[in-house]
């Protein structure tokens, strides 16, 4: 058996808005961060009709490419890899001239791969192997999913 430390992957998380169109995310990744996402979630509030307001992603002045999923505009996430290290993310929001109101939240989603030790059990009696589902992740990794913030937004 393997054992590690749950260390946590992601540091010094920080999502705030600037004004109602503009929001930054700051985190750290740990060096053993493998298969690190941003996501950012928007979702509609109650009763707003319409779309969701685009969404531009940009790190050190450069707009970055995020694979989107959403629901009949009323949710939609927003996906972006990103490398272990410091990280700051601008997000530009534009309603193209419609209001919009709702929640943008940001979370990262990474897979660890930190340093295990071995352990070995011996037992009186044999055991019979089971059966066990595939394993998302190879050995020794650790996934965690981390929630960095979430703001309220009204675009006029």
């Amino acid at each position: 058996i393997k054992t590690a430390a749950a260390a946590q992957a992601v540091g010094k998380p920080t999502f705030r808005k600037e004004n109602e169109n503009i929001l930054h995310a700051d985190f750290t990744l740990q060096k053993d961060a493998t298969d690190a996402r941003f996501l950012l979630l928007l979702e509609q509030a109650s009763g707003q009709k319409g779309g969701l307001p685009q969404v531009k992603m940009l790190s050190a002045g450069k707009e970055l490419a995020a694979q989107a999923e959403n629901q009949d505009g009323q949710w939609a996430w927003y996906a972006l890899p990103v490398s272990a290290g410091k990280a700051h993310l601008q997000i530009h929001l534009n309603a193209d001239k419609k209001p919009w109101r709702g929640k943008v939240s940001g979370w990262v989603k990474v897979r660890a791969l930190p340093k295990g030790q071995t352990l070995v059990l011996t037992t009186k009696e044999k055991m019979k192997p089971s059966v066990l589902p595939p394993k998302p992740w190879p050995d020794g990794a650790i996934g965690q999913t981390v929630k960095i913030g979430a703001v309220n937004i009204n675009l006029r």
